[in-house]
């Protein structure tokens, strides 16, 4: 038998250090919530003008006409609740917590610019669309 296979189940099955597990690899992070390119290049837009990184928080929240409404707020990078999950994707860092992914899961953060209004939004989200 291999004499390390017993180090290396405990290993695998041990808790990563904390803050470790919250944060998805890209490939993760296509499967719960992407990230336009329009949208990382605007969160690094942001972080130029602020003295330290920046992550984009988005919640959901009630209120709306649907009974929800999207939130999206900057805060310091690296700085964020235990239950939150971190995508990076594109260059990009955006934060959620663990009851607003439920609502999201599925749908892509972007950048809209136009005459009207410049926000981030949330496309084509499979949650809002089952209910």
């Amino acid at each position: 038998r291999r004499p390390h296979a017993r180090m290396l189940r405990r290993l695998a099955q041990a808790a990563p250090p904390r803050g470790w597990a919250r944060v998805l690899s890209d490939a993760a992070s296509k499967q719960a919530i992407l990230i336009t390119q329009r949208c990382a290049e605007r969160i690094a837009q942001l972080s130029e003008r602020a003295t330290a990184a920046r992550a984009l928080r988005v919640s959901v929240e009630p209120g709306g006409c649907s009974g929800f409404q999207y939130k999206f707020t900057l805060e310091s990078a690296g700085e964020h609740a235990e239950d939150d999950k971190i995508f990076m994707q594109n260059g990009a860092e955006v934060v959620v917590d663990e009851c607003s992914l439920q609502l999201l899961r599925g749908s892509t953060v972007d950048f809209e610019d136009d005459m009207m209004k410049s926000s981030f939004v949330i496309l084509g989200n499979p949650q809002s669309e089952a209910g």
